[in-house]
């Protein structure tokens, strides 16, 4: 969930004690290498990734991900130094032929190909097989909905977002993508109760207080909307833009003085 909503810090601190794990740190150690990705850490990454597919175990899924993730990786060629010579693609072979013949037939082999894609029809494209292969790949469905999020496809963002919900309810990453889709495409009453359901799962993440502050500010509930923009800034105070956020609702609200 960390991830998916890129709290890397809050996601490595909770994935480290479990590296040493007999039990899930394989699993911890692949989490942990995709952080790194997401950090443009590949040099890490790389490392991580390595050593899982070096000491092949009898769980083939996260060594298979591993070697996906390690062809993702090379397909540009050397990550670390674009542009230098080298034979990467002999690499990126190597990794997504192993890739394919462990985990070729499964939704999160697709997943990771539309992770790596630039073309944003091919990653669709990709990500409806995940889902064909697997309808709860909630992996899935989240970059699905993200990637219609910058299409504008709000409906279809929205529908991802409830089948989220209905997989993980404890989850708030489903409702708020779900509140985000319904604002933005005119419903903001029914976008709110998504929302507040979001904040209830996860009361000190002040991005979820602020797309609820946006919707205030679509529905010109200003006042609402100042109390959501001072709790962003509270839970995040470093944080510039939240720092800002109450002004610009005073200024919306005509308290010039307040703003200034």
């Amino acid at each position: 969930m960390l991830i998916g909503n890129r709290k890397y810090d809050e996601a490595v601190a909770r994935i480290e004690p479990l590296l040493r794990s007999t039990y899930v740190g394989r699993q911890a150690r692949l989490a942990h290498a995709q952080i790194r990705l997401e950090q443009k850490d590949f040099a890490a990454a790389i490392t991580e990734l390595e050593a899982l597919v070096g000491k092949p175990s009898g769980r083939d899924e996260i060594t298979g991900q591993a070697h996906a993730m390690l062809a993702n990786i090379y397909y540009e060629g050397d990550p670390c130094a674009p542009g230098q010579p080298g034979d990467y693609h002999q690499l990126w072979k190597d990794h997504r032929e192993q890739a394919e013949q462990l985990i070729g037939n499964t939704a999160a082999y697709h997943f990771l190909r539309a992770r790596a894609t630039p073309d944003v029809q091919e990653a669709l494209a990709l990500l409806g097989g995940a889902l064909e292969l697997d309808r709860q790949h909630y992996s899935s469905l989240r970059e699905r909905a993200y990637t219609c999020q910058g299409q504008h496809d709000h409906y279809e963002m929205a529908v991802d977002a409830a089948c989220m919900i209905t997989i993980q309810p404890r989850n708030p990453q489903g409702y708020d993508l779900k509140g985000v889709a319904l604002r933005e495409m005119g419903r903001p009453q029914e976008a709110l109760p998504n929302h507040t359901a979001a904040i209830e799962l996860s009361p000190d993440d002040p991005d979820l207080y602020d797309e609820r502050h946006e919707t205030y500010m679509r529905m010109q509930q200003h006042e609402l909307a100042l109390q959501d923009a001072w709790k962003c800034a509270q839970l995040r105070p470093n944080e510039p833009s939240y720092f800002c956020k109450p002004f610009l609702v005073y200024t919306a609200m005509g308290q010039y003085e307040q703003a200034a």
